[in-house]
């Protein structure tokens, strides 16, 4: 009987814990950030230009670009979902915008409005 109620104890707090971490998952912003370098955007130490970035419908995101294009200017907006940083110089600097994914699959661009023949890439939700 004891061990019955230790199991049911455990088990408890197994479901919750388990229930937390989604809970947490779903309302604590996931980071992503794009390096603008070469007229292109890449994810941090990875070669892959324009990554696509994938969401799930309704997360949250903090999305940040960090310009290291020397001498020029980007900026990063997800079009259909208006958002946009402001127009970064290439010195490193960086901003940081949040969103919120559409409840609903879809795909969407996201660009840098000074170049967008080169700098573009796919946001995915889904």
């Amino acid at each position: 009987m004891r061990r019955r109620l230790v199991i049911t104890v455990l088990l408890g707090i197994l479901v919750a814990g388990v229930a937390w971490g989604i809970s947490a998952a779903l309302t604590t912003p996931r980071e992503i950030v794009l390096v603008a370098s070469g007229m292109t955007f890449y994810f941090e130490g990875d070669p892959t230009p324009n990554p696509t970035l994938r969401l799930r419908p309704g997360e949250k995101v903090r999305l940040t670009l960090i310009n290291r294009d020397r001498g020029m200017r980007h900026d990063l907006a997800v079009t259909g979902l208006g958002t946009a940083t402001g127009v970064l110089a290439g010195d490193g600097g960086s901003q940081t915008v949040r969103l919120r994914a559409p409840a609903q699959p879809g795909v969407y661009d996201y660009v840098c409005r000074l170049h967008v023949q080169t700098m573009r890439g796919v946001l995915e939700v889904g």
